[in-house]
């Protein structure tokens, strides 16, 4: 796969997914719009994101279209990847928990939430747009991210530089694109637990030979982190 490819999903991604709306939520802020407003153009971006990034993958040759989608059956890898992601995510919270204690031992530091769960604080009292928004999480994200961090990026740094260090790369551009400023000190458990989450979806890429199994389990880390957030809040 050539270098181009992932630069322009990248420049896609960050675009119609990151620059854009992030621009409208400093705009809506200002002027105080409603946060259901808010929401349905994030959910509107994150879907055009989607429809353009496959779009894109299908302008590619045949052979670059199996290497970023994999083979198999998809609904089998899918339930795989899921079943590997639920097994998997309390052992990912212990390490997040793990590093917060180490964080800790140097100082309290202030922590804000992750920009998922302040949305959707702001639209518990929208059942309707709220459900929609933690449906959209558990599937349409997964979509979007896996086909960009593994199907274009991993799939281009494991052609040039082999699968241990493109799977990293991959991985360290996965976390670092969580960043938010709004997490403050959270942001550093947050992006070390993201980041072995993303380089273990890699190694599931990789061995399943499917795009399916990654967004299946990163689907199912989504709804694991989902389910926690709507116990503590109801």
């Amino acid at each position: 796969m050539s270098w181009i490819s992932p630069f322009i999903a990248f420049l896609v991604y960050i675009s119609i997914g990151g620059f854009i709306p992030r621009l409208v939520h400093r705009f809506c802020t200002n002027f105080s719009l409603p946060k259901g407003d808010i929401a349905l153009f994030l959910l509107a971006t994150a879907l055009c994101s989607l429809l353009v990034l496959v779009g894109f993958v299908r302008i590619h040759k045949e052979s670059v279209q199996q290497k970023i989608w994999g083979g198999g059956q998809p609904l089998g890898a899918l339930l795989r990847g899921f079943l590997y992601g639920l097994c998997t995510f309390p052992t990912f919270m212990l390490l997040v928990r793990l590093v917060h204690l180490i964080v800790d031992q140097f100082g309290v530091f202030p922590r804000g939430e992750q920009v998922a769960v302040t949305l959707l604080r702001h639209l518990r009292d929208m059942p309707l747009l709220f459900w929609i928004t933690v449906v959209a999480i558990v599937t349409l994200i997964p979509l979007v991210e896996e086909l960009l961090f593994r199907g274009f990026l991993q799939t281009f740094f494991v052609d040039i530089l082999g699968p241990r260090i493109g799977i990293t790369l991959a991985s360290l551009f996965f976390a670092l694109f969580h960043y938010s400023a709004a997490q403050k000190f959270a942001n550093i458990e947050l992006l070390v637990g993201l980041f072995f989450v993303s380089y273990f979806i890699g190694i599931i890429y990789i061995r399943q030979k499917s795009l399916f199994a990654a967004i299946g389990f990163h689907a199912a880390f989504n709804a694991a982190s989902l389910a926690l957030f709507l116990s503590a809040v109801t």
